[in-house]
């Protein structure tokens, strides 16, 4: 009876510590995987945050720290190719494939583009993806050291090419010390300067709303006071009794320009500054019928126009990041300030009919003035110089060679819709 009820209490307390083991495996295998995955996460958004500042061999410490901690193929995949473009960058062509071939282990289905990635890093891939597929070279471990060899002419150029024609044909450069932006046959690209020309559309109708009944308001007083006065000539005395306009705001323009854009750190710099001359041509129109009605009884009622008209040549500094400075295609934000000479003409037209004892008579006018001459009659203020504020997103692509297109939509005194194309050198 004792030997049973010993034998029980020893399963019985086997049992309860197999409970217990399993309970703290549950409570806290979860948290410490997260953890571990948390710090995993860290080092690569580290290692990404070093490749985009051009500190190659930072990226390369956090990337390999990362992948020794690693256990989903997912974080593996991302530290191995990002190790594969970091010694891309130091020209370590050796390195940059050995890893290439590590990032197919875990992820052989994965593709690059060149819309995102150096035209020779691609090419650089597909020879990896080629020869891991035909199964024809092993997998080493690749090494962590940056390798002399550099890359040969088949990898970085077109057969007919040697490697010290290469090497003749690029700057050299400090390893860490920017992006190499290497293309076939092509000298490499420091990336500081940029020239732009660029054409676009000009309009106020997005935002009118916020100023069209003050404009005509006043525009329309105007035109009723003038024909008032031009009735008075011919039929007194007049007295003015209510008003009706209906009197709507329009506006077109265009805008040109060319730009000079400096990048400090080249092509994997995400702030430039840029200075533009542009000119702008500037219509705004208000056209409706204007009523006046007199205390005899009598209207008159016409068809009316009023117009400025104004092409500026403004002077602008402005200030860009590129969201994605490393990819082939990228969207942007421009913030930007300038001064405007301002001179142009307004004017008016009206024509229509005076209705008094069932006649009517016609009465039309028309008049037009420089800025000056109008400010001089008129109580209306129109500076001569003006600041221009500008505030625009967009987004570019290279298509060869750092020559790119952009398009981008914001505000220039106004709402602007330009393109533009550049070429960085």
């Amino acid at each position: 009876m004792i030997a049973k009820f010993d034998r029980a209490r020893k399963v019985f307390l086997f049992c309860t510590s197999f409970i217990f083991l399993l309970t703290l495996q549950i409570a806290f295998a979860a948290p410490l995987g997260q953890e571990k995955n948390t710090q995993v996460e860290t080092l690569l958004a580290q290692a990404d945050a070093a490749l985009q500042k051009g500190e190659y061999q930072s990226a390369i410490d956090y990337y390999l720290e990362a992948k020794n901690l690693a256990e989903s193929k997912i974080d593996l995949s991302r530290g191995y190719f990002g190790l594969s473009l970091s010694y891309f960058y130091l020209r370590d062509a050796v390195n940059a494939k050995n890893w290439i071939r590590k990032v197919l282990e875990v992820d052989p289905k994965k593709e690059i583009s060149t819309l995102f990635y150096p035209e020779s890093f691609v090419r650089l891939f597909s020879e990896g993806k080629k020869e891991f597929e035909a199964g024809k070279v092993a997998s080493p471990e690749p090494s962590t050291a940056i390798g002399t060899e550099e890359f040969t002419a088949a990898e970085e150029a077109p057969p007919s090419q040697s490697l010290t024609q290469l090497v003749k044909s690029a700057p050299s450069k400090k390893p860490g010390s920017g992006m190499e932006r290497v293309f076939p046959g092509v000298k490499d690209l420091a990336g500081k300067w940029e020239v732009e020309v660029h054409y676009g559309s000009w309009s106020l109708s997005p935002v009118k709303g916020l100023f069209e009944s003050k404009i005509t308001d006043k525009l329309s007083e105007e035109l009723r006071d003038d024909v008032a006065t031009k009735i008075r000539r011919s039929h007194v005395p007049l007295v003015q009794l209510r008003y009706e306009q209906n009197m709507v705001l329009d506006s077109d323009g265009s805008n040109y320009g060319m730009e000079f854009r400096y990048y400090p750190r080249g092509h994997e710099g995400s702030f430039s500054l840029g200075l533009s001359f542009e000119k702008t041509n500037i219509k705004l129109r208000l056209t409706g019928p204007v009523k006046q009605d007199f205390t005899n009884g009598s209207y008159s009622q016409v068809e009316s126009e009023g117009y400025l008209e104004a092409k500026p040549f403004s002077t602008n500094l402005s200030f860009r990041w590129d969201l994605k400075p490393l990819w082939r295609v990228s969207p942007y934000f421009v913030f930007g300030i300038g001064l405007a000479a301002l001179n142009g003409n307004i004017g008016y037209s009206y024509a229509g009919n005076y209705y008094f004892n069932g006649t009517k008579e016609p009465v039309s006018d028309s008049d037009a003035k420089t800025f000056k001459e109008a400010e001089e009659e008129i109580d209306f203020n129109i500076p001569n110089i003006f600041p221009l504020l500008q505030i625009s997103f967009g987004i570019r692509g290279e298509i060869y060679n750092g020559l790119t297109l952009r398009v981008e939509a914001g505000i220039w005194d106004g709402i602007v819709f330009r393109g533009g194309i550049a070429f960085r050198f």
